[in-house]
Order: C-alpha cells, then sequence, then structure tokens
C-alpha cells in the first residue's frame, strides 16, 4: 500500500471543503488541522507532524519512503515521496489518544491499494475494542469504515461500501465523524453514511 498527505482534522469537514483541499499542498497552519503527514519529511525513521500540533510519528517494521507519482486535476507532476508498507507488519507508529475528547473529527488523504488481502488497513487508532479503522475488505474491493464499540461518542458509526476500489489506482478517502453520525467520501463523493439516530 502507498500513502500521500494523511490528515487529520479537529471537526466534521464538508463536502466541498474535502473536495477543496483533495489536491492541494497543505502548510500546517490551517484552522482545525491536527495532523498533518505528507512522508517528504522523514528522518531516521520519524515521520514529521507538519500541522502546528507536533505529533511526530514513527515508521515500524517495513514502512519505507519512495517515490510514486501522484494523482493530479491536470498535467502529471513529477514523482514525489510517499509512503510504502508492504502489508506485513509495517506501518507508522502516530502518539496515542489523538482522537481523544473529540466529538467531531475527519480522518483524510491520499491511498493506493495493491492488493486486497489481509484486511489492509489506511488507518488504525486504539487498541482492543478502544479502536477505530478504515480498512480494504479481505479479498475484496470493499471499504470497511469500523468503530468498536466503545469508542464514544461514535459508537455503531460502522460503513461497508461495496465495489469501491481499484487495485494498482490512487484514491482520496474520507472519513467525517459527528455524534450525529459518520460519512465516507471516495475522491470527494459520499459513497456511504450511518447516521446516529
Amino acid at each position: 500500500m502507498l500513502f500521500r498527505s494523511v490528515r487529520l482534522w479537529a471537526g466534521e469537514r464538508s463536502q466541498a471543503q474535502i473536495r477543496e483541499n483533495m489536491f492541494h499542498p497543505l502548510t500546517g497552519t490551517e484552522p482545525g488541522l491536527l495532523g498533518l503527514w505528507n512522508f517528504d519529511n522523514v528522518t531516521n525513521g520519524v515521520v514529521r507532524d507538519a500541522s502546528t500540533g507536533g505529533h511526530d510519528g514513527r515508521l515500524m517494521g517495513n514502512a519505507r519512503v519512495v517515490a510514486e507519482q501522484l494523482p493530479q486535476q491536470s498535467e502529471p507532476p513529477p514523482p514525489e515521496r510517499v509512503l510504502e508498507l508492504d502489508g506485513t507488519n509495517s506501518y507508522v507508529e502516530l502518539p496515542p489518544h489523538l482522537l481523544g475528547g473529540l466529538k467531531e473529527a475527519t480522518i483524510e488523504g491520499w491511498v493506493k491499494w495493491r492488493r486486497f488481502d489481509n484486511w489492509p488497513r489506511f488507518f488504525t487508532f486504539g487498541k482492543g475494542d478502544n479502536r477505530i479503522g478504515l480498512m480494504a475488505g479481505n479479498d475484496t474491493n470493499r471499504l470497511d469504515l469500523i468503530v468498536d464499540e466503545k469508542i464514544n461518542p461514535w459508537v455503531g458509526q460502522n460503513i461497508l461500501a461495496n465495489n469501491a476500489l481499484t487495485a494498482g489506482e490512487w484514491v482520496h478517502v474520507a472519513c467525517v465523524f459527528t455524534t450525529n453520525g459518520a460519512t465516507l467520501f471516495i475522491n470527494g463523493r459520499p459513497v456511504g453514511v450511518n447516521p446516529n439516530l
């Protein structure tokens, strides 16, 4: 799997805000931005958080940074540095409790799934019964947004989006969580909603 520009926002991002910033690099000082990991600033295995939050991560396992052609709205740009995970226990470890205390949040970024075996994840926060994650379905092109039972205030906001992914293609994914429900966006379009009624 490949990753570029993972962003964590406090609060709900609208569809217009997600679409507006999909292709634009951020400065790290945008209001509400809690974390920005671009993977172009990795030194000695430390992934720098480009936001003012300073939530640096660490490359784990066989995670590494490689050059890759990224999707653009217009002319193809030169290759940029992206994160590559080999699918066997490689990941970026971020500081714990990044989502702690948030009633609304948005997690977004660019991902390229090369294959869909072993539940390849875009993100997982927390452990045990206190997890939230977004992953491709095992051996399917389905996208699964899972919120385990003890994640408050987002309990039960699971979303399954069938036929959402194509192996080998970049996709922009955004997960918006509120106390009223969750929405899953792919390439700026909502593909799943789970209202918390």
